[in-house]
């Protein structure tokens, strides 16, 4: 579209030419009330000197229509592709695309990432939104099946006043079972129990009672337990050992159920000891002995028991038991009765090599080899100095 227009380039500055124009006017409104000769000549003559000092000339433009655009966010995850969503999705994309092509518009297509373990819409809308000028945004499309994870992020924008619009793919009156998890805790102490919170939500499926709940945990058999849908309810778990403590939580399927992915879930629980119990053996006194027991206390996360060996069970020594103040070293009561109640056990200056209890070597040692078969795998790894 072409279009013609006057416009004005000034020679010299706005004020400039409105004093001169006053001062023009002034004057030759003072020679017509004297009716002197040649006022009306002076008084063109002055107005066309101050029409050609603004510099008037003609505009000629060429404006181009801007088409309009939509942006469309594609949701691609993996319930959205259940059955036959991807195909509903794609011929979705086409007939939207073919009816804004009609009218000139401009369709721009987002799809989320396929491989993500979250649905995640309104994130990668909003920055591809803000590549769009606000003038020429026609609207903003969710083409998705209901199920977003970042829906919180979509307040930003309705309050920028940038209204979204959703298309629903798949089945409303589709049968769908699903956990949802209340609260559940990231970690948890040893020998503790730990409390998930839980819900069972049915759409579309007849009240039918209690269904079936499975819980599985590493090298555990799995547990039953019947549970009421709509129902929060609570499963207590006690970890037994220190690191990662892996739940495995599934619902029985509903009849004619096609959405299987939210029936489980899986929970991950790191545990951790409330204190740390060490046991400090020295074989005997010694300087270096205040250095383990400084650098052990200085950590108020652990709990220390320290033996110095001063009479060995194998000691001979002269004087009465009942004249004696010093206790034989408790070998048999610590690494065969309490062991376990260590999660480190330091030895330091300790020999038992050519063992003094016994006097054979740590490999035969029936002693040690019950020590080590007690010990937890995990803590079986768990360094010894």
């Amino acid at each position: 579209m072409m279009a013609l227009s006057l416009g004005f380039d000034p020679i010299f500055p706005p004020w400039v030419l409105v004093g001169l124009a006053i001062l023009f006017a002034a004057f030759s409104a003072l020679l017509l009330l004297r009716r002197a000769r040649g006022s009306l000549i002076r008084t063109l003559f002055f107005a066309a000197l101050i029409l050609a000092l603004s510099n008037p000339h003609l505009v000629q433009e060429d404006r181009t229509a801007l088409s309009d655009i939509t942006v469309a966010m594609v949701d691609r995850s993996a319930s959205n592709r259940i059955g036959d969503r991807e195909s509903e999705t794609d011929k979705a994309i086409d007939a939207l695309r073919a009816n804004i092509q009609a009218t000139g518009g401009e369709l721009r297509v987002i799809e989320s990432d396929r491989k993500a373990d979250r649905t995640e819409l309104f994130g990668p809308l909003a920055a591809a939104l803000a590549d769009v000028p606000p003038d020429r945004l026609s609207a903003a499309l969710l083409i998705t099946d209901g199920r977003i994870d970042d829906i919180s992020r979509g307040e930003a924008l309705t309050a920028a006043e940038r209204p979204i619009h959703s298309l629903l793919i798949g089945n409303r009156k589709a049968p769908d079972r699903r956990i949802e998890v209340i609260r559940a805790p990231e970690f948890g102490l040893v020998d503790r129990p730990v409390t998930i919170e839980l819900r069972i939500e049915e759409d579309n499926i007849p009240e039918s009672g209690p269904v079936a709940l499975t819980i599985r945990r590493f090298d555990k058999a799995p547990q039953q337990r019947m549970v009421m849908p709509g129902v929060p309810f609570e499963i207590t778990l006690t970890p037994e050992r220190r690191g990662e403590m892996l739940v495995d939580v599934s619902v029985e399927t509903a009849p004619d159920e096609t959405v299987l992915v939210n029936n489980r879930a899986l929970f991950s629980v790191n545990a951790v000891r409330d204190r740390l119990r060490v046991l400090l053996v020295s074989g005997e006194p010694h300087p270096g002995e205040r250095v383990w027991r400084d650098t052990l206390k200085s950590d108020p996360a652990v709990d220390l028991i320290h033996f110095t060996i001063l009479r060995l069970p194998t000691s001979q020594d002269p004087t009465p038991v009942s004249q004696l103040s010093l206790i034989p070293f408790p070998t048999e009561r610590l690494f065969s009765e309490q062991l376990e109640d260590f999660d480190l056990v330091i030895f330091d200056r300790y020999s038992c090599a050519g063992c003094w209890m016994c006097g054979i070597s740590p490999i035969f040692c029936p002693m040690w080899k019950g020590a080590a078969q007690s010990l937890s795998p995990m803590d079986r790894n768990m360094p010894s100095l």
